[in-house]
């Protein structure tokens, strides 16, 4: 009976100690069960778990507790009954005197390999019993060996496992890049703070699937749209690249297809995202730069050349007006091509300030209505058979500009409102109107309007959605550098198969000059 009361004992024993997963919940079922064998009076676990945090799990006065270890105790792998060393290392550590020991060393294979220890554990159990009773006691005790070291070492794995990857949740959100992992259904299986903040409840497909650029969607091998992906024979170091808009801001995507087996289609994806819009404004700013800086050298090399020629074109068509036989229409015609030439020979001019800011014409107090009067009448061969609607306001609409420059944006603003118009009952209304102790000048269409990605962009140098030769990209661009010069500004409201409304609003004469 006494042998089968002993293998229930260990049943029991085995099943209670495969239920624990952490080291304080083991030490303490050990301390309770080994307690209660004969000769027994003290059981101390020694454990160098992960990283070589050697510890003491120990009891005193009713309380279990732990405590770093100073040092490693014997890394002896046989069974040792009263070694001086080990009742020194104990002594030193419990700081009290030690009976009799007995040194059970704990083979755990992961845990060595982890801690890099020969003897990764150590159970020290301290007894009473005599000499001739000893090897009995040993061999009562060695039957649970075995259990112990699987349990610990299962414990010790898991909290290896968790303090990895606490680690590893630390080191992917203390990334500052947006990183996600998900899977061909589009679930995130995990992501780091980053790419939450960036997210923050908006649809992420658009971060998974979306691209902006077809030529990056169309290369072989880049781009991958994560509804192709299956299917894909991609190998893990297979890295995709692509860039897309988001909120605003350009980002620049690095993405990882992880592969389970080799030859097999990705099972997962990671998406690396790289905010590259400081660096695209940078870059884009340099382009435009090395193009105005161009525009300048072209427009000075041009100007004498041009300007020579329209010159005799104005000294004939005066020369021609003077004449007594020439009629009143004819007359008219000549004074258009006079202006016209002026206008030219300005527009030049103006081409050379706006590529070189040390250029500073001089500024007049002028009605901003009969500047537009002016435009309307350079805007004659544009106009064609648009139905032009003009409505001024009887309040004083003086203003502190440049006419010539103040004109050529209300041209170009009637230039484009005609573009935007191209059909039948096509309508632009001119209307002015004093607020406050702001003059502003209203340019509205009932053209195709402005897509609202488009609106954002309007204003850069050298966009343009029109054909080629229908523009160059500088003119919004001018005239909102040119308005803000006068201390003004341009607002755009536009709504898609609706038109556009241009506000252009200057301050008044007087509170200019002030």
């Amino acid at each position: 009976m006494e042998p089968v009361k002993i293998e229930r004992k260990l049943i029991q024993f085995v099943d209670h100690l495969s239920d624990l997963s952490d080291v304080d919940s083991i030490f303490h079922y050990l301390d309770e069960q080994l307690g209660k064998v004969p000769g027994v009076s003290d059981t101390i676990l020694c454990i160098s778990p992960i990283r070589n945090r050697n510890v003491i799990y120990f009891r005193e006065k009713n309380k279990v507790l732990v405590k770093p270890a100073q040092r490693l105790w014997l890394q002896n792998t046989l069974i040792r009954k009263d070694n001086i060393e080990d009742s020194q290392f104990l002594a030193d550590h419990l700081r009290r005197p030690v009976g009799q020991i007995i040194a059970f060393p704990i083979k755990m294979v992961q845990l060595e390999k982890l801690s890099q220890t020969t003897v990764p554990a150590t159970l020290f159990i301290e007894n009473s019993v005599t000499d001739s009773e000893k090897d009995l006691l040993i061999k009562n005790l060695i039957n649970y060996i075995q259990p112990i070291q699987f349990s610990l070492e299962k414990a010790f794995i898991q909290l290896y496992l968790d303090n990895s990857a606490i680690e590893w949740q630390s080191t992917f959100d203390g990334l500052r890049d947006p990183i996600c992992i998900f899977d061909l259904d589009k679930n995130i299986l995990r992501s780091n703070h980053a790419f939450k903040a960036l997210v923050n409840g908006t649809e992420v497909s658009d971060l998974l699937l979306k691209s902006n650029d077809p030529k990056v969607q169309s290369e072989s091998g880049r781009g991958i749209i994560l509804s192709e992906a299956k299917g894909l024979s991609l190998h893990a170091n297979t890295l995709t690249q692509r860039r897309i808009h988001f909120k605003d801001k350009e980002f620049e995507i690095y993405s990882y297809p992880i592969v389970v087996k080799d030859k097999e289609a990705p099972t997962t994806f990671v998406n690396y995202y790289i905010d590259i819009t400081k660096k695209q404004s940078l870059k884009s700013k340099m382009l435009q730069g090395e193009k105005l800086a161009i525009i300048g050298q072209l427009a000075g090399n041009i100007s004498h050349e041009l300007n020579n020629p329209l010159t005799g074109i104005k000294s004939l068509a005066d020369l021609i007006a003077r004449d007594p036989n020439c009629d009143r229409q004819t007359k008219n015609d000549l004074m258009e091509i006079s202006v016209a030439t002026d206008r030219c020979q300005r527009i030049i001019d103006n081409l050379m300030m706006f590529s070189n800011d040390k250029i500073r014409p001089e500024r007049k107090v002028v009605n901003l209505n009969e500047q537009i009067k002016i435009a309307i009448t350079l805007s004659k061969s544009l106009l064609g058979s648009v139905e032009l609607h003009q409505l001024y306001t009887e309040d004083d609409t003086s203003v502190f500009v440049i006419p010539e420059l103040l004109v050529q944006v209300i041209y170009n603003l009637i230039q484009n409102a005609c573009q935007a118009t191209q059909k039948q009952s096509s309508v632009i209304k001119l209307e002015t109107r004093l607020n406050k102790n702001m003059v502003e000048l209203r340019v509205i269409d009932n053209g195709t309007g402005i897509e609202a990605s488009t609106l954002a962009n309007i204003f850069k140098p050298f966009f343009t959605t029109k054909k080629i030769g229908e523009g160059t990209g500088l003119g919004l661009s001018m005239s909102l550098g040119v308005i803000k010069s006068f201390n003004g500004r341009i607002d755009v409201n536009s709504e898609v198969g609706q038109g556009s409304e241009f506000v252009v609003t200057l301050p008044k004469a007087m509170d200019s000059i002030s």
